[in-house]
């Protein structure tokens, strides 16, 4: 009986119940070669997965309520940063008042823009614009831009221009004139002073003499490319003709070959040509750059 025992626990049905056993208490393996879960695995990880689900949105929740109260914060340092330049603005618009205006008795208000210096310097067309958008908040009657330069940058000239062009045709009911000061206006100031539609010359005072120019480190100067000294005066005869100026004034000024003449109607008014006329009078002779002095000023 021992022995058939014997046999019978060596028989492959015993190994077969043995490996049965063994499959039921150890970890099983899916078909794709990684380890199984039981339920208590999947829901312990559903439960993680949802804790972390939980903890994303709390911390979304608390990335937006920082996100408003910023958003609240600045509004509130823009609202009182926004009152303080207003407050500022209507401070410097009674500074500037107070510096730039005077009260004619019985006359009208007139407001004074220094340009004194280099064109790119001291004269900009960033100042020139701090200036007129003050003039645009106290409203003067005249605006009287005070020219004593010798010149500057032609790059700083055009903006300038611009400005000057578009305040007028905006603000037609201010009057802008350019005073030329002792100290002359030439070069890119005399542009200056003839963007503004009327130019008045301190008695010894001088404007013209506008050619493009280049000046080297040495101190020499040369006169810039015809490319560029073209463009240049074809813009400023656009923005002396948008003033009202004759623009051949302009070109004598910026071009020593144009040579002019002055004549009269039969009603006595000016008349510049560049070709002599009967009772004509020299004006300017070809080879020179045109400079007017106060005694020689043509209306």
């Amino acid at each position: 009986m021992s022995s058939r025992f014997l046999r019978l626990g060596s028989s492959p049905i015993i190994f077969f119940l043995a490996s049965l056993i063994i499959f039921q208490v150890t970890p099983g393996y899916a078909d794709d070669g990684s380890q199984a879960t039981t339920p208590e695995q999947e829901q312990k990880a559903a439960k993680e997965r949802e804790e972390q689900a939980r903890r994303e949105q709390q911390a979304y929740r608390i990335l937006k309520e920082r996100e408003a109260a910023d958003k609240k914060r600045e509004d509130a340092q823009n609202a009182i940063a926004a009152e303080r330049y207003r407050e500022q603005q209507a401070i410097e618009a009674q500074r500037l008042r107070a510096r730039f205006t005077n009260e004619v008795a019985d006359g009208p208000s007139y407001m004074v823009i220094p340009c004194q210096g280099t064109v790119g310097d001291e004269i900009t067309a960033a100042y020139l614009k701090t200036c007129l958008d003050a003039a645009i908040r106290i409203h003067p009657t005249i605006i009287i831009i005070e020219i004593e330069s010798p010149g500057g940058l032609v790059s700083e000239l055009t903006p300038i221009c611009d400005l000057l062009e578009d305040f007028q045709q905006q603000h037609k009911d201010i009057r802008v004139v350019s005073l030329v000061k002792h100290g002359g206006a030439y070069s890119a100031a005399a542009m200056i002073a003839m963007s503004c539609r009327e130019i008045f010359l301190q008695r010894g005072a001088a404007i013209g003499a506008a050619m493009a120019i280049n000046v080297h480190g040495d101190g020499n100067i040369t006169p810039v490319a015809e490319k560029l000294a073209s463009a240049y005066r074809g813009k400023m005869r656009s923005v002396v003709e948008a003033t009202g100026h004759n623009p051949l004034l302009a070109e004598a000024m910026m071009d020593s070959a144009t040579e002019l003449w002055l004549s009269k109607t039969d009603d006595g008014k000016p008349i510049l040509s560049t070709e002599k006329k009967p009772g004509a009078r020299l004006v300017n002779r070809s080879g020179r750059l045109l400079t007017l002095r106060a005694r020689s000023t043509i209306t």
